[in-house]
């Protein structure tokens, strides 16, 4: 089958099974899945569908959720690819260019991990229901490249310089342009089906790919609504790394000014998820630093005196061994340090707890969006006694600890002694902090914090920043034991980026 026969075949049934199921897929659980509500008509049709299925969380949702073990060519809203020739090429060539299955393992009846952005359409397939994993993360980032200063993120209005225009179209957004080939609206602006496919665009097989596959799904995913201040509105909350930001959001721009329109799409993803990866290890790496100052003076350091965390790169791909080891030596000091950063962030909520909820404090008025940094040397002060409200604060918290320490007497002894020691911790929120986390347990708590690390360095990945291998360490006293080291890597293409009269003869 030539690709012009399989785009026919997907248009055509696109045509026809669209506009009869009303599904819409989502990566819950790491599955890719597809929610079907259907009516008395389209019930009698879907008995016929060859499909795994499964409830998925019912009890959780109180919906009936069915999933597929495989990819959307074996589901409902595509069920007319019947042929095992045509869904293997679909299945191919949606892992090859749109869909990545977890640990990238090979296979058609693999986990799928996450959706390639290979066209804009590709945000059609919804974000788990349970977003945990990206809490904050794309609100932050909207945050930063919208550069704005009120206390959520607005619509740009015409005449708003900027490169990241929110709500204004594509044309008016340099990292949307990238991906809206072909796009139109149509109706009612911000709606879920205003956003059309020009079917006399050209677009590559992986845009389209991804085109048809959303317009399977017949509409754009509902909007995630928070509990939060601002409900449906993002908000414009911001690192305390400032400089780190705007050097993210300035090296992102540049980026994508400089390359989108020379590399090849696929290449162009890739470096654009490097770049991030660059970025937001830069901003967390800051974040450390700026908290562990603030432990010692109580106060964050100014914009212009913002520095990341000293790092050791190894720019020999790892083919070099004493160089990949101080470089590993290096990763591991660091990731060393960090074991604390649980704690510090439970000294922070105590306190912003504490802070919140007093009468004195609250007349303040003290903003914390789009930076946190004054309402932070607050709390800095009370840490170390340099507010009025301090003795108020730290008197409440001295009496829940020694409450907390009588109701752990019995089943977290441990927990309750760290409460109790004021001489080796003075001051409570130290002993609150450290007796919390600890009830947490410490192995959870880090691994969480490791694996935010590796997420932002997309470890072991192609395009990534840093290798994770597995290595045995003799110890006196216990021999050898396993455990993981880090080092960062940059790999060729990280460090010689293509230049534009090469990318422009490979994209011919």
């Amino acid at each position: 089958m030539t690709a012009r026969g399989l785009d026919r075949q997907l248009r055509q049934g696109a045509a026809r099974d669209g506009a009869g199921f009303r599904s819409y897929c989502r990566a819950t659980g790491g599955v890719l899945h597809v929610s079907v509500r259907p009516s008395p008509r389209e019930r009698e049709v879907s008995r016929n569908i060859r499909c795994r299925q499964r409830h998925y969380e019912g009890a959780k949702t109180g919906r009936d959720h069915r999933s597929c073990g495989g990819y959307p060519c074996s589901c409902a809203s595509i069920s007319w690819l019947d042929g095992e020739t045509e869904q293997a090429i679909l299945g191919d060539l949606l892992l090859s260019f749109c869909l990545e299955n977890a640990n990238r393992a090979l296979g058609r009846k693999e986990q799928v991990l996450r959706v390639a952005p290979a066209h804009f359409m590709a945000s059609w397939v919804d974000l788990p229901q349970s977003v945990s994993n990206l809490r904050f993360v794309p609100e932050m980032l909207v945050a930063i490249l919208a550069d704005q200063q009120g206390s959520c993120v607005e619509q740009n209005r015409e005449g708003d310089k900027t490169w990241f225009a929110v709500g204004r179209g594509f044309e008016h957004n340099v990292l949307l342009q990238v991906f809206h080939k072909g796009v139109v609206r149509e109706g009612q602006f911000h709606t879920q089906t205003s956003d059309k496919f020009d079917e006399t665009a050209e677009a590559g097989l992986d845009q389209l790919l991804m085109i048809r596959l959303a317009q399977q799904l017949g509409q754009a995913p509902d909007k995630i609504r928070g509990k939060a201040e601002g409900g449906e509105q993002i908000s414009n909350q911001r690192p305390i790394a400032e400089l780190a930001a705007r050097h993210f959001s300035e090296d992102l721009r540049k980026f994508i000014l400089g390359y989108a329109d020379v590399i090849p799409r696929h290449s162009l993803v890739e470096m654009l998820e490097s770049c991030m990866a660059v970025g937001l290890t830069t901003i967390l790496t800051s974040v450390i630093q700026l908290l562990f100052e603030w432990v010692d003076t109580g106060a964050i350091r100014s914009q212009c005196d913002q520095r990341p965390a000293l790092l050791l790169v190894d720019c020999s791909n790892g083919v070099d061994r004493s160089l990949r080891g101080i470089a590993e030596q290096s990763m591991t000091d660091f990731m060393r340090r960090i074991e604390r950063i649980p704690v510090v962030l439970m000294a922070l909520r105590l306190l912003d707890h504490g802070a919140r909820y007093d009468p004195q404090l609250r007349k303040l008025d003290t903003s914390t969006r789009p930076y946190s940094t004054n309402w932070l040397n607050l709390l800095g002060d009370l840490l170390h006694e340099r507010q009025e409200a301090a003795k108020a604060v730290l008197y409440d918290l001295e009496r829940k600890a020694h409450e907390l320490a009588d109701a752990f007497e019995d089943e977290y002894r441990e927990a309750a002694e760290l409460l109790r020691n004021d001489r080796f911790f003075p001051n409570p929120v130290w002993r609150i902090a450290e007796a919390l986390t600890s009830l947490q347990g410490r192995k959870n708590t880090q691994n969480n914090l490791f694996s935010l690390f590796d997420s932002a360095l997309l470890v072991n990945r192609p395009n990534g920043l840093a290798i994770k291998r597995a290595v045995y360490r003799a110890i006196s006293g216990s021999g050898r034991n396993k455990r993981d080291v880090r080092s960062l890597v940059f790999t060729d293409a990280a460090l010689d980026p293509p230049r534009a009269s090469e990318c422009s003869t490979q994209r011919n």
